[in-house]
């Protein structure tokens, strides 16, 4: 269902995106405001092992051997994001009420505290996605987005190939219907 605010929500890219870094996204809309936009892109796993990266800073994975690092966006593409279930840590220390049921770290020491105990509900990204002031408007008034309702479990309870499909299924909306088209959606 579409909703009246952005963020907390998704973005979903239409069929009309070409941009390689953006086609058949899912955007975790963070925040979203007069200066800009701030999302990170919830459906592109790399093959990138977690473990693997964060050897490379010192940090031990006690978590699944085979969990990768996620690709947020084309913004900022050195810095890692957690995106994870309230965790009984100190929420004060890097963390981000993001919407019910979901927190954005960026601590190093937070990284530390989940690398050694990593929740059931957790993914590593890297980068974001970000828009200038009305840059993400005027990207929806000509078409490139729909707006979503957020839902925790379209994150961690969907597989990424079919993350894009269901949320134009969950908005009652066919991505093969969609025509191109200016105004607002």
């Amino acid at each position: 269902m579409k909703s009246n605010h952005i963020a907390p929500g998704f973005l979903v890219a239409t069929p009309y995106v070409e941009d390689p870094n953006f086609a058949k996204t899912v955007v975790l809309m963070i925040e979203h405001h007069a200066r800009g936009a701030l999302g990170m892109i919830v459906n592109r796993p790399t093959e990138t092992l977690v473990s693997s990266a964060l050897d490379s800073i010192d940090n031990n994975w006690s978590g699944d051997p085979g969990a990768v690092l996620w690709y947020g966006g084309p913004v900022m593409r050195e810095s890692c994001w957690l995106l994870h279930e309230p965790l009984a840590l100190d929420p004060s220390e890097g963390a981000l009420n993001v919407a019910p049921g979901l927190v954005i770290s960026s601590s190093a020491e937070r990284l530390r505290e989940i690398s050694n105990q990593p929740p059931p509900n957790l993914r590593i990204v890297r980068g974001v996605a970000g828009w200038g002031a009305a840059q993400l408007e005027d990207e929806i008034s000509n078409g490139l987005w729909l707006s979503a309702d957020f839902s925790i479990d379209l994150i961690f309870r969907e597989s990424h190939e079919k993350m894009w499909r269901e949320a134009y299924r969950r908005m009652g909306v066919d991505p093969s219907f969609l025509a191109p088209s200016s105004g607002i959606h």
